[in-house]
């Protein structure tokens, strides 16, 4: 049960970094305390992923995140992997994982709504692929649920992926969890927070609720 402060660049979970990794028919079950002070990523599994495969991985307990201590740098905490990024002909892969992870988390001094905001998704943070329409690189979240449910002060956030940009497909995902977030013009979602540069959203299905105490714009 880590409390951690994460200074700029670093990575935690149980697993901080995938990197051409592996892992399938993993059950994680614990209480995170998170800070940080620059850039950074976490989440139960892993903190970052690149070009790997998590594949039936279950992940529960809390996730109390206090944000992050300087305006426009990404904190991004996800439920199985904070950064799933793709790149050269490579897909990373989170498919058939389920969160139980209930999560308090706030934004600390961040709390823009951009790509640089502090964010969750209940299955990933942040998806990410090269800036190029041509590329073959791509991040797939498939047949993954989130049950639990996230009261926030956040930028961006998402029941499945809080911001999932570039070649990012979501296929066959299920929110279940309650979303409440007191952020003033957030960029929020009951499966996605924000979608953009050729990625997509199919067969996916949502049973939870949004509720924005402040001016914002769930979906």
């Amino acid at each position: 049960n880590p409390t951690v402060s994460l200074a700029s660049g670093k990575t935690f979970g149980l697993l901080p970094v995938l990197q051409g990794a592996t892992v399938k028919n993993l059950e994680i079950s614990g209480a995170m305390k998170l800070s940080a002070s620059a850039v950074a990523d976490a989440g139960m599994l892993c903190g970052t992923a690149l070009n790997s495969t998590i594949s039936n991985v279950k992940v529960s307990g809390t996730i109390n995140s206090t944000g992050i201590s300087v305006d426009q740098k990404r904190f991004s905490i996800g439920g199985i992997c904070g950064y799933a990024v793709a790149s050269g002909s490579s897909t990373c892969t989170i498919e058939s994982c389920t969160s139980d992870v209930v999560v308090t988390a706030v934004g600390g001094t961040n709390l823009s709504n951009g790509a640089s905001a502090a964010m969750y998704g209940g299955i990933v943070g942040y998806a990410t692929a090269p800036n190029d329409a041509a590329s073959a690189a791509s991040v797939l979240v498939k047949s993954c649920t989130n049950n639990g449910d996230m009261t926030l002060t956040l930028g961006r956030a998402g029941g499945i992926i809080g911001t999932a940009i570039r070649h990012t497909t979501l296929n066959g995902c299920t929110n279940n969890g309650d979303q409440v977030n007191a952020i003033a013009n957030g960029r929020l979602g009951n499966v996605c927070g924000v979608m953009q540069d050729w990625s997509s959203a199919v067969n996916c299905k949502n049973y939870g609720t949004i509720e924005a105490t402040q001016t914002d714009y769930p979906g």
